[in-house]
Parts: C-alpha cells; structure tokens; sequence
C-alpha cells in the first residue's frame, strides 16, 4: 500500500534537506524523517532515510552522548529481501555499512542507490564517501557528474551553488592545485560573499600560495562577513586555520600576526568561547600556538569541567600535558578516550589518541600512525585528512614516510 500523504509530505521534505550543508537544514531533515514515520509505521522508505540520517550525521561527533545514536541506525535500517524493493535493499545496505568502518562495502551499496535514483541527494553522498576513501579525483568526477546547475538551491538535492565550488576549493587544496583552487574559492564567495566559511576558502587558497599582499587584503574583510551555525564558523577559527596554512606551505613570517589577532578575537568572547567546545578547542590552540601555555592549559581546563563527555576536548587536554612533559596526566587522558566505544563515535577516539601520541615523542610515531589510519578507516576520513598537513599535532612528521602514505591520494 502507498503511505498516508500526510507521512510522504514529511517524507519528501526531509529528502529534500537531507544534502544541507548546514546544521539547521540538517536538523529539520531528521525531523521530517522522524515525524513521516511516527505518522505512518508501515513507510519503509521514511524508516530507512531516518536511520541513515542517524548514521550520517551522528558519527562523525566526538561527544559520547551520541553512542546511543549509532546503536539505533541497525533498529531502523532493518528489511526484509523477500518484500523490500531492490532500492529499499540498497538503502538499507548503505545506511549500515555508514555504521561501520568506511570501505567499498559502502561505495558499492551507495553505487546502487544512485544507479536506481539519479537525482537522490546521495549523489553528492558518493562525493563525500569517494573523498573518505582518499579518491579524490574519482569524487571531483562525481561532483561534476551531480553539480547544481545554476545559482541557488536544487529542487533535488537542497545544495546550494555556493556548496559545489566550495567542495571543488576543497579537494583541489588537499591534492596540491592551490591555483585551481582559488579559483574556485572565488567563485564559492561570489555566490556567497557575506559568508565567513567562503571568505576562509579564499584566504586558505592565498595562504597555500603565499600571496600575503592579496592575504592582508582579504583581512580586511574579515569583519564584515557574518559567523554561520556550522561548526567552526567563526572569525576565531579563521585565524587558527590560516596562521596554520602559512606555517604549513612554507610562509611561516605572516602566521604570528594571524594567532595575534584570533587570541584578541577569543578575549573579547571569552564566555562564548568556553561554552562552545569547537570555539573552545581552537581558542586554546590560538593560546598555545602564541606561547602562552598556561592560558590554554586554564582555557581548556574549563571546558571539560564544562563538558567532560567530549572527546576533542579531553584530547586537547591531554596533549597541553605531553607539551608540558606531564605524562601522568596526559595518560589519564589517552586512557578515558581508550575506553570509549571507537566504532560508534566514526574512530574519533582513535584520531584523538593519535594527536596525542605524536606529542609523547618520535618513538611513539608508529603508534601514532597506526592509530590515525584506524580513525579514518572508522569514518574520520576526509575531514580529518584534508587538514592532517597543517595541523600542528602533525607537523613533526611532515617529512616521516609512513605518514607521507597516509597523506598520498589513491
């Protein structure tokens, strides 16, 4: 039988949001899947899309008030092969294996989805799996394959324009084309000028390329483009990330004047800052980063007593105590993030406890590495590897071969 209207409505709405590049769009998605199943219990599809919302967005945090989350996708994504429809199977298939370590199990699952549905907004999920599975050049191909055709939002996938340059800007700087990317950084902000996420692109473009005339230009436009609720979307991170780039790329002279200004952007909102752990992990770096070891030791401190549940800020603390030669404490934390359940956090824990063994010296590199690639393998993947050349965790082992494979594309 065909489910209720009202059930589709919410069904078709929630499809629609499921590809927001925001936190907003994302939430109301999981909403609408939720509320099309409450209406109508027989609606396979509406149940499938809810579990794989769970999968897809839930598993890349690091606070472990989301455990329960991934223990819920295998409830919903649930079909029977004799009475689900060969989409319905591949839904299924896919939204369970995005529960677990990222591999071709998932490529060839989504690979069906998309073959049966064209215009699904999973079409861009193939991107973001091909980019977790270090193909780069496979998920520009499939980008293009899915691009958004004109300015604005697609009736199909909710993506706005913005987001497809954005995304190219982004693959292009993580295989080396830092000239192709500011182009397409460039074209991310003519669609979006007012956004800090694009005016970033921009200058991470110009950092990579060490063009600071054109850097210390697009500063000034710093102030007036606005914050957005994705995470990481502020001023304070922008700073962090393009002192980091320049240091990274070989530009070292211009990075002091960046940690200046994100220490003074992080004092002004120091509230804010410790109420948030991603404003409040960068703000300690800004501090460390700056020399001033005791303050980010302060500054992070607060933060767990604030919310010690979380991964990326225990982790943090941990690694301002190997800093400081205090192993004993850095341990305490390495082992609490040990305890964790890896599979059901996407290896965030594994990520954390490698940045952490990178600090505790070079004969804990291996460890390190052999932790770092069990965190992607566990669906860290693209957004941890694209930023593995900069962070600071990872610079002394800029030229150690075995992290050099880590970095090399497939």
């Amino acid at each position: 039988d065909p489910p209720r209207f009202v059930a589709f409505r919410e069904f078709a709405a929630g499809v629609v949001l499921f590809a927001s590049p925001d936190t907003v769009g994302r939430n109301r998605s999981i909403a609408s899947l939720r509320r099309a199943f409450d209406l109508d219990s027989t609606f396979t599809q509406a149940r499938l899309w809810r579990g794989l919302s769970y999968s897809w967005y839930f598993f890349t945090s690091r606070s472990t008030q989301n455990v329960a989350r991934a223990d819920s996708v295998l409830r919903w994504t649930v079909v029977s092969p004799e009475k689900a429809t060969p989409y319905e199977i591949a839904l299924s298939d896919f939204a369970r294996a995005s529960a677990g370590e990222v591999n071709d199990l998932g490529l060839d699952a989504i690979h069906r989805v998309v073959r049966l549905t064209p215009g699904s907004p999973l079409g861009r999920g193939l991107v973001t799996l091909l980019l977790d599975l270090n193909r780069p050049r496979e998920a520009l191909r499939q980008l293009d394959s899915t691009r958004v055709r004109r300015f604005g939002t697609d009736s199909l996938t909710g993506e706005p324009e913005v987001a497809y340059w954005n995304t190219k800007a982004e693959i292009h700087h993580s295989i080396g084309e830092h000239d192709v990317e500011l182009i397409e950084a460039r074209r991310a902000r003519a669609a979006a000028p007012s956004d800090l996420t694009q005016l970033r692109a921009e200058m991470r473009a110009l950092a990579a390329l060490g063009d600071t005339a054109a850097l210390r230009s697009a500063l000034g436009e710093v102030g007036n483009v606005r914050a957005n609720d994705r995470q990481f979307g502020f001023a304070g991170d922008l700073y962090l990330t393009i002192a980091q780039e320049l240091v990274a790329h070989g530009h070292p002279g211009m990075s002091q004047e960046f940690y200046r200004l994100g220490v003074a952007w992080t004092e002004s909102r120091r509230d804010e800052a410790v109420s948030r752990v991603d404003m409040g992990t960068r703000s300690a770096i800004l501090y460390e980063e700056s020399g001033r070891h005791a303050d980010a030791l302060a500054f992070i401190q607060q933060i767990v007593k604030r919310d010690s549940a979380d991964a990326r800020a225990r982790s943090y603390l941990g690694r301002l105590y190997a800093i400081a030669g205090d192993t004993a404490n850095a341990r305490k934390q390495l082992n609490w993030l040990a305890s964790l359940p890896d599979a059901k956090l996407a290896g965030a824990p594994s990520y954390e406890r490698a940045a952490m063994m990178v600090h505790f010296g070079r004969d804990h590199w291996d460890e390190a590495i052999g932790l770092l690639e069990q965190s992607l393998r566990m669906g860290q993947g693209f957004g941890i590897r694209r930023r593995l050349h900069y962070f600071t965790d990872w610079q002394p082992l800029r030229d150690y071969p075995a992290f050099k494979r880590v970095l090399e594309p497939r």
